[in-house]
């Protein structure tokens, strides 16, 4: 919603908490997590990387795997908000390099991962790499039944394709993913009529 000063506080009163009831995780390093992705969707990006690494490396450090994924899916996502896709790219394949590795396949983030690297890939102009990932992502969302990241994936190949004048596979794309929704069907109106056009 935006409201990043309300957002800020409930991140204050959650480290309280936490620290209170010696939640280390959640005051050292999901908290300041959180509060690194709101830095960058009030448009703060280069704050993020200090906060986000800050977070991040006693977790890791600690031989910690899970969610690692995950938060380097958004740090990514943040450095390209930043045009820092070299960088995007990199927190990618790490992230990916460990859900391949054994013991460590921790799958959740796979589809997010993999949108992110082909939104990288489009703005460094790779558009058939791009659109592999795309679909790569899609697929995994499906099969993992996640909604909100197949929508995410779906929107991106459908962008991807309208760019290439191919509106009408961006709509078979787009059109079944945006049927799951009940809310914003405005907004899923417009797109449709603007694939269209």
């Amino acid at each position: 919603l935006g409201e990043f000063p309300r957002a800020d506080a409930l991140l204050t009163e959650m480290e309280q908490y936490a620290a209170e009831q010696r939640l280390p995780f959640f005051s050292e390093i999901l908290a300041p997590m959180e509060r690194a992705l709101c830095l960058g969707w009030a448009g703060k990006g280069e704050a993020v990387f200090d906060v986000g690494r800050k977070a991040l490396s006693p977790w890791v450090s600690a031989g910690m795997g899970i969610c690692v994924p995950y938060i380097k899916a958004n740090l990514a996502e943040t450095a390209g908000r930043c045009n820092r896709w070299d960088e995007a790219i990199a927190l990618i394949d790490e992230a990916l390099a460990q859900i391949g590795s054994p013991r460590k396949e921790e799958r959740q983030a796979l589809a997010e991962l993999l949108r992110v690297k082909a939104s990288a890939l489009q703005v460094q102009g790779d558009l058939n790499g791009s659109e592999r990932l795309f679909r790569q992502a899609l697929d995994v969302a499906s099969q993992q039944r996640a909604k909100t990241w197949e929508l995410r994936a779906a929107t991106g190949l459908a962008r991807l394709l309208t760019s290439q004048d191919r509106r009408e596979e961006a709509l078979e794309i787009l059109a079944p993913v945006h049927r799951w929704f009940t809310e914003g069907l405005n907004v899923y109106y417009t797109r449709l009529l603007l694939l269209r056009s």
